[in-house]
């Protein structure tokens, strides 16, 4: 960080390994500078045809943002996780805000529940995209799914999990990335575990990401309760106002 970072002696307290650092630049100073400020080696490799690198600089005080994967939308009532590609989990309900209202109106096969998730916003399946419409928009259409729940017990007998997990750890969701490793529990256990499933709770407790991390570690046949998204998704679309 020091290296990167020299006008700053030490990073800021909210700022942890796995947070994911979005650095927003300006068209006005050359790439090796700013690789040079994030101790990277200055020589990119040339790209083939006509393409020219954009210059850009950046300001380290004004524009270092940090984005955990647990996103709060107070107006619309609910917490998402942007961790999954499959789009926004929707992991947790507040008292007040346009998604409990439209539930109390829809009923029990209209409302939208924890566990949902957010396949598009007016449209745009890009996670990013989404969020920033959430969060500039009073009325938006959302089109939501529910994934399959079921439950695999997974008995280590000394192996590791053998699962590649993308995570924040305050996120909602535990997303396999890639298929599990060839001689880990989880493959050898037979469990019907893959890329892109979510694991959603563990031991049948739901909590945030790290929690359900150390319940997994600590258990010697963990309970997973997994969501899985379907190849082709029915989705249904919803317009709750504010």
């Amino acid at each position: 960080w020091a290296s990167a970072t020299p006008e700053l002696a030490a990073p800021p307290s909210d700022v942890f390994v796995d947070d994911v650092v979005l650095l927003h630049v300006t068209a006005s100073d050359e790439p090796a500078r700013f690789l040079a400020k994030l101790g990277m080696p200055e020589a990119a490799p040339e790209v083939p045809g006509s393409l020219k690198p954009i210059p850009f600089s950046y300001s380290v005080r004004q524009s270092l943002e940090v984005m955990s994967s647990r996103c709060s939308l107070e107006n619309w009532g609910m917490e998402v996780d942007t961790s999954s590609r499959s789009g926004l989990y929707i992991g947790a309900l507040l008292s007040d805000g346009a998604v409990p209202r439209h539930n109390a109106k829809a009923g029990p096969e209209g409302s939208i529940r924890v566990g949902d998730i957010i396949q598009a916003v007016d449209g745009d399946d890009d996670v990013l995209g989404m969020v920033r419409r959430l969060h500039n928009s009073s009325t938006c259409d959302l089109d939501v799914f529910r994934p399959k729940l079921y439950e695999e017990r997974v008995r280590k007998r000394g192996r590791p999990m053998g699962l590649n997990l993308l995570h924040h750890k305050d996120g909602f969701v535990l997303t396999v990335q890639e298929a599990p490793a060839l001689h880990g529990a989880v493959r050898e256990s037979g469990a019907d575990i893959g890329a892109g499933d979510m694991i959603v709770a563990v031991n049948g407790r739901r909590d945030t990401a790290e929690v359900m991390m150390e319940a997994m570690r600590a258990s010697e046949a963990p309970l997973l309760t997994v969501a899985r998204v379907p190849a082709l998704i029915t989705s249904k679309r919803v317009r709750p106002e504010q």
